[in-house]
């Protein structure tokens, strides 16, 4: 007698279940995830705040916000690559000892709180400066993107931690699909506190983000352009007048040495390879189409989600509120394809992380702007 095909599935249910509740009540993965949680909101509220106070500064002169909103609105990103780039600012011992519960803290909050405050001083400047006279609650929607941004910040710096970076010691100790599964649960759970306590809702997030791109746009003037190469022009003075502090304590070599080392990739090749003469553009072809890849899949989503969503109060309400919580939380997705699918990690690994990460922003974005109405606005 052959088993109905519907025992099979859920009985395949029922393990993934079991899996999934094994690793809830672990109580070495939950004390990372406890670490985990403790690290956003120490970097969330001290980068946060640094870089709110300063924003409130700038705020002062409305030629300086509009040009420093022109700088961030890439640069807040910089701080993100240059911490990718060296992981040996992580502690020197924690390669072959463990790393302790205080390392983890301070040396993990000290290292990101430059990617939130310039972050957050992008966010209090864009939310402020968008519509204040239509949306009032610019603080607790500054206190949402800080949370977000440094779950996301966090999330990523704990990789650097072989013995208690969350989730991904986990992963490399014992690569099972269901701890993808259980990331997702708990980084969605942690999304959905920040969004309740922030007290904005779907929609008003909505309206929020449409407004901020407008007066982003109505922002975008040759003054505020002309402001942003000054302050791009001081960075870089500072940069050289402090280049022997950066490069003892930070590792950051000094401009002249960034440009040469850059010619040296990108034109004459690396001397890295003895005789191979290497250059970047390879890895830079490869890159871009990973990312471009991963934008459409995440584009092709998004207009998918928006088009197909069903009209009515109710339907809308559920797929708002499941779409809040897909922010960051489609890393614990990624991890189970890269431990189901064979031969994932080369190409696809990398073009699907981008997808999960920019599904949430591309289909926010696609949902609050409607490009007609938004040309009109601007006119």
């Amino acid at each position: 007698m052959k088993n109905h095909p519907s025992i099979g599935i859920v009985a395949s249910i029922v393990a993934a279940c079991i899996a999934t509740v094994a690793y809830l009540v672990d109580v070495d993965f939950l004390i990372g995830f406890v670490l985990f949680v403790v690290h956003v909101v120490l970097a969330a509220m001290i980068g946060g705040g640094i870089g709110v106070a300063g924003a409130i500064l700038i705020q002062r002169s409305h030629t300086l916000a509009g040009s420093t909103i022109r700088v961030l609105r890439l640069g807040h990103w910089l701080p993100f690559y240059v911490l990718w780039a060296l992981p040996t600012w992580k502690p020197t011992r924690s390669l072959v000892t463990e790393v302790t519960l205080s390392e983890t803290l301070i040396f993990g909050t000290i290292l990101v709180v430059p990617i939130i405050f310039s972050s957050s001083c992008y966010f209090k400047l864009t939310s402020t400066h968008g519509a204040p006279s239509q949306f009032h609650d610019t603080g607790f929607l500054t206190a949402k993107l800080v949370f977000i941004h440094s779950v996301l910040i966090c999330v990523l710096w704990q990789m650097w931690l072989p013995s208690l970076g969350w989730p991904w010691h986990w992963l490399g100790a014992n690569p099972s699909p269901w701890i993808g599964v259980t990331v997702l649960l708990l980084i969605a759970a942690v999304v959905l506190v920040i969004n309740v306590s922030s007290r904005i809702g779907y929609q008003h997030s909505l309206n929020a983000r449409r407004e901020m791109i407008l007066g982003e746009l109505r922002q975008l003037t040759t003054s505020s352009i002309g402001g942003a190469a000054l302050i791009v022009l001081a960075f870089v003075i500072l940069w050289e007048v402090f280049k022997n502090t950066l490069k003892t304590y930070l590792l950051l070599s000094p401009p002249a040495e960034v440009l040469s080392g850059l010619y040296r990739l990108l034109i004459s090749g690396s001397m890295i390879i003895p005789n191979a003469k290497t250059t970047l553009w390879p890895d830079i072809n490869v890159s871009l189409l990973e990312v471009v890849i991963g934008l459409i899949l995440a584009g092709s989503l998004g207009i998918l989600t928006t088009t197909l969503t069903p009209r009515g109060e109710r339907p809308k309400f559920i797929i708002s509120n499941a779409l809040m919580l897909a922010e960051i939380a489609p890393i614990g997705l990624w991890m189970t394809l890269l431990v189901t699918i064979p031969g994932f990690i080369p190409f696809w690994s990398k073009a699907t992380i981008a997808a999960c990460l920019a599904f949430y922003p591309l289909t926010h974005t696609l949902r609050c702007c409607r490009y007609p109405r938004l040309l009109r606005r601007r006119s």
